[in-house]
C-alpha cells in the first residue's frame, strides 16, 4: 500500500481527540459483518470497517474505506444492532467517550457501547476515495 497525503491516520486516547474522530466518521456505513471484535492473549480489539464519508474534502463529494479500530476492549454490548444480519447497514452518528466508556452511536437507536482499560483508538483510510453522488444530509429539527 502507497501512502497518499489524502489517506488519514488518526489516533484518539482522549475525549478532544474523540470529537475529531467522531466529526470524520459521521456518516459513515457499517456493515454489521464488518464489525469484529478479536481476542489476543489477554486483550480485546474492536475492528468496524466502513465506508466513510470525506467530509474534509469540500470540493468533491466522496466516499472512502476506513478501518476503525479500538484497543484494550473489556466488554462490548450491543443495542437495536442484529448480530445475525450481517448485511444490515448501519450509519454513524458520532462517537462519544465517557472516562473508559465508549459509545458509537449509529441512527435508528443502535449504539455500539465499549467498556475499555485504556482509551486508545485509530482510523485508517484504506484506499483512495472514490466520487459518491449521495450527500448526507441531516433534518433540522423545527424550533
Amino acid at each position: 500500500m502507497t501512502d497518499s497525503p489524502c489517506r488519514l491516520r488518526i489516533k484518539a486516547v482522549d475525549a478532544e481527540d474523540l470529537a475529531v474522530l467522531s466529526a470524520l466518521l459521521q456518516d459513515s456505513l457499517v456493515t454489521v459483518g464488518d464489525i469484529a471484535l478479536f481476542q489476543a492473549e489477554d486483550k480485546k480489539q474492536m475492528a468496524l470497517l466502513c465506508s466513510r464519508y470525506c467530509w474534509e474534502n469540500k470540493d468533491n463529494t466522496q466516499r472512502q474505506h476506513a478501518l476503525l479500530v479500538i484497543n484494550d476492549v473489556v466488554q462490548a454490548q450491543y443495542k437495536c444492532i442484529d448480530r445475525s444480519k450481517p448485511a444490515q447497514i448501519l450509519s454513524i452518528l458520532s462517537l462519544q467517550l465517557n472516562h473508559e466508556e465508549l459509545r458509537i452511536v449509529f441512527a435508528d437507536d443502535a449504539v455500539l457501547r465499549l467498556n475499555l482499560q485504556q482509551p486508545e483508538i485509530f482510523l485508517s483510510d484504506l484506499a483512495d476515495p472514490w466520487p459518491t453522488q449521495f450527500v448526507p444530509c441531516h433534518a433540522v429539527p423545527a424550533a
